[in-house]
């Protein structure tokens, strides 16, 4: 099957009820894990787990819906806690940290080598590259003041996500097998 068609399966007509439910529960536990998984290290730097269901929905239904769903997700977490001005980078950051992740992942063989492209990906381009930069435009310091600090937490952060979302990624293969077995069809690959 056509990768590009595959994008799409979460969008069937015999999914759809099951894939909204599935999202509307990892957005649930995607805000109770930016509240309660975070830790502040300045303003600006956080090391949490937010991220996590964001990289679940990436992982069972693509780049599409996990770009759709990061966006989303984005400003509902700043509407119910909002850290700082409206920063629409950000947004964009969530959806293009999505896109990158399930474009790696969605679809294919469930590797430790994939995953580490993925978050390699994500941290160097999304979170060292675009996010230093809007925070450097929000805060008016200069890049080179505050990206030493987010090189070296995005550094450690990527053997510990690898870890995290290998494990729970095996995890989720087999309950979403289970979940989607009415239509005897499921979207991952391991």
């Amino acid at each position: 099957m056509n990768y590009f068609k595959t994008m799409f399966e979460p969008f069937k007509e015999e999914k759809i009820v099951k894939t909204i439910s599935l999202i509307g529960i990892l957005g649930a536990l995607s805000i109770a894990l930016s509240f309660t998984a975070t830790i502040s290290l300045g303003p600006y730097l956080k090391i949490g787990f937010g991220s996590l269901a964001n990289r679940i929905v990436d992982f069972i239904f693509g780049p599409i819906v996990g770009g759709i769903f990061g966006g989303v997700m984005d400003i509902i977490k700043f509407v119910l806690n909002p850290s700082g001005p409206f920063h629409f980078g950000f947004t964009l950051n969530a959806i293009l940290g999505s896109v990158l992740f399930g474009s790696v992942v969605y679809n294919k063989k469930l590797t430790i080598h994939r995953i580490l492209i993925a978050n390699v990906l994500v941290k160097g381009i999304v979170n060292i590259g675009l996010n230093t930069l809007w925070l450097s435009q929000i805060s008016g310091k200069g890049i080179y003041a505050i990206i030493a600090p987010r090189i070296a937490s995005n550094f450690v952060m990527i053997g510990v996500d690898t870890a995290i979302y290998f494990s729970i990624f095996k995890i989720i293969k087999v309950l979403v097998d289970n979940y989607y077995k009415s239509t005897n069809k499921s979207n991952l690959t391991v």
